[in-house]
């Protein structure tokens, strides 16, 4: 596109829709110009964001007003146009270049900025040795300037709050009586008027997707948000060439522009092991009866979401599907009815609204549904694993980022590191000056592992799906099957010399959850999750596992320990990994007592003893009867198996405790940890381990 040449494969076309653009940009330009360019890259970000608002308006607008709605007048969209220029918060710093080493000396002072952060080579007669002081004096007014900014409430009125970001008020008519009313109704027939509208435009009469569900409300910009893919990337407006309506090549532009949902993630190994059986008569009878449910949806299934399971000669259709229909409890056919037209027979509420042809429609899904529901149990009794209803949000950040740019960060190199120590005996033990070329190489690193590296690790080897890298930080969805291996090769291949090197360390924040659950709770919780790591030091993974039924559990590790002051490489998550996967005597007896980890009773037999051992006296006590439940080598608790994992682990946390809460209650804490984390294993090995229903523990 760059270049003036069209894009037509879907991997040139995917190029262009990884989100991986930078949230701060550094650049050297002429002083004199440098607030018009400034504020040039400030306007352009503002336009397009505007636009993207401007086409998701005229769409919905127009939408209505085809419909025949009572609410296609401009009131219903009365503070759209504010809410979107509201949005966007770019702020910029300008330092100018001093011309002499005095000037900038001078600077600094006034500026109060310490001796230590001036520069090693203040004092060189090389213009590019300002570089260092003058990007940490830019870099720290930036963060100021932000910080001293006032929290400027939203002006909101009596329309309800954005059911997705809370923030906002919903779009829809202002009503001074039965405004709940009125919100609800407008959202409900704007929902019934893009279905319909899907229908009109395609060219077999199926509906693409459910953008809006009955009863969510959304602001102008959750509304952008929730159609840019459709108005705007997928149109002329953002001059990528690609398309969301029409068939044939179309198709493949509309999968590139969707992202599947959280059931599609979690399911993603099912999928595989599904399409590895594709020419078993049991799953081609089940494929037949879902392709004349669709129909009777009258929907079009997502198409193929997940580039993790591309591949020559598999079936379409199962790629295509939406990962719901993996779990039986949606072939009930209210279920799916409501799933697919966001009611439940509308019909039964207000016969006088209905389509007249809809319980006729009804009737003819359930015996379809019923088909359909046990041919799929055919499907899964043959199939040695299951669909998980969990998936897991990685929310991942490097760590001390700040410094390493600004050249402050102690792990930084020294130049002995870089240069012979001999010939360079009175600068050996300074930190590398920070050049335009050491920043430089520093972007070209975290762009290759934006662009590339991150995403084949979660989206090619753990199945998954990246919402946004930027290199040293990252937003995924993956399975839990494929959670700790993703770990396990992101921080291997982060710290590897080609890209930020074994000094460098990261903090992943991890929430596991069902797929049922609101998708921005999960994403608090992985946010939590992180800055609980953050909290602890960094360089570790903490946890949150929220499940449907019993109580929440959290677990913090660090991704590798010190060993008589030296830091070992890290063999804590394939230490992890051990004690997941079923030993090979379990895989051929299947029996509990060959792997007691599964049995419930050893954790909670744990739980009720934990308090009446947890003193530090009683740390070998502890960890002989852990061991003897779990039937471990008591001898091994020194290696990097799963004995010496919770030894060292229960160590660790009686040392960062210690720090933070102290006393009695502290070292409660550190012991019951454990038990948090045995209970935390227990769950990943059912879901990483997952048989049939014969064979499951």
């Amino acid at each position: 596109l760059l270049l003036g040449q069209a894009m037509d494969s879907p991997m040139e076309k995917a190029e262009l829709l990884r989100s991986s653009i930078a949230n701060q940009f550094l650049a050297l330009v002429s002083g004199k110009r440098a607030p018009e360019v400034a504020q040039a890259a400030a306007e352009a970000a503002r336009a397009a964001w505007k636009c993207m608002g401007a086409k998701t308006h005229t769409y919905l607008q127009d939408i209505l007003k085809r419909s025949g709605s009572r609410f296609k007048n401009e009131e219903v969209w009365q503070s759209f146009t504010e809410q979107i220029n509201g949005h966007l918060e770019i702020d910029a710093a300008i330092q100018p270049w001093p011309d002499t080493v005095l000037q900038l000396q001078q600077l600094l002072e006034h500026a109060q900025v310490p001796a230590d952060r001036r520069g090693a080579l203040i004092d060189s007669p090389s213009p590019g040795a300002a570089y260092g002081p003058l990007f940490d004096l830019t870099h720290r007014l930036l963060k100021a300037h932000r910080a001293t900014l006032p929290h400027v409430p939203w002006n909101g009125d009596s329309r309800p709050k954005c059911q997705q970001c809370g923030v906002r008020e919903q779009m829809g008519p202002l009503s001074e009586s039965g405004q709940q009313r009125q919100s609800h109704q407008f959202f409900h027939e704007l929902s019934q008027a893009l279905q319909a509208r899907q229908k009109a435009d395609s060219d077999e009469g199926l509906r693409l997707s459910l953008q809006l569900v009955r009863g969510e409300g959304l602001c102008a910009v959750c509304l952008t948000k929730r159609f840019a893919p459709e108005c705007y990337y997928g149109s002329e407006a953002a001059h990528l060439g690609l398309q969301w309506r029409g068939r044939g090549p179309q198709i493949e532009d509309r999968s590139l522009l969707r992202f599947p949902s959280v059931a599609t993630i979690a399911t993603a190994p099912f999928r595989k092991d599904l399409l590895a059986q594709q020419a078993w008569s049991e799953v081609q009878e089940w494929l037949s009866t879902m392709r004349s449910i669709d129909r009777l949806l009258d929907f079009e299934p997502p198409g193929s979401l997940m580039p993790g399971l591309q591949a020559e000669g598999v079936n379409r259709q199962i790629l295509a599907m939406e990962g719901s229909w993996f779990f039986e409890s949606n072939y009930e056919p209210r279920t799916a009815w409501r799933n697919h037209f966001s009611d439940s027979r509308p019909w039964m509420n207000d016969p006088k609204e209905a389509d007249p042809g809809e319980p006729k429609r009804y009737e003819m899904l359930r015996p379809k549904l019923t088909q359909a529901a046990a041919a799929f149990q055919s499907v899964r009794r043959k199939l040695t694993t299951r669909p998980s209803e969990y998936y897991a949000v990685i929310m991942l950040d490097g760590d001390k980022m700040g410094k390493w740019l600004t050249g402050t960060n102690p792990r930084a190199p020294k130049v002995e590191d870089i240069r012979n120590p001999d010939l360079i005996t009175n600068l050996a033990d300074l930190t590398r000056p920070l050049f335009p070329a050491l920043h430089g190489d520093l972007s070209r690193r975290l762009g290759r592992l934006a662009v590339e590296v991150v995403r084949d690790i979660v989206e090619n080897q753990c199945l998954g799906r990246v919402i946004y890298s930027g290199g040293d930080d990252l937003l995924a969805l993956v399975p839990v099957g494929t959670l700790l291996r993703c770990l396990r090769e992101l921080y291997r291949t982060l710290r590897l010399p080609q890209h930020m090197g074994n000094r460098f360390s990261f903090t992943a924040g991890v929430a596991i959850a069902h797929h049922r659950d609101p998708l921005g709770q999960v994403l608090q919780e992985a946010r939590r999750a992180e800055q609980d790591g953050k909290h602890e030091g960094g360089d570790r993974m903490v946890v949150r596992l929220c499940k449907r039924s019993g109580e929440a559990l959290r677990t913090v590790m660090p991704f590798q320990w010190e060993k008589d002051g030296a830091a070992t490489d890290s063999p804590r998550l394939e230490a992890l990994l051990q004690m997941i996967r079923p030993p090979e005597a379990f895989q051929k007896q299947r029996g509990e007592e060959t792997w007691p980890l599964l049995r419930p009773s050893v954790g909670y037999t744990l739980r009720h003893e934990v308090d009446a051992l947890a003193q530090e006296s009683m740390k070998d006590a502890f960890l002989y009867r852990v061991c003897l439940l779990l039937k471990y080598d008591r001898k091994g608790r020194e290696d990097r198996g799963p004995a010496g994992l919770i030894s060292r682990f229960l160590d660790e946390r009686l040392e960062s405790v210690a720090e933070k809460e102290g006393g009695e209650e502290g070292i409660r804490r550190a012991f019951r940890d454990v038990v948090d984390l045995l209970l935390m294993v227990r769950f990943l090995a059912r879901e990483e381990w997952s048989g049939s229903e014969e064979e499951r523990p």
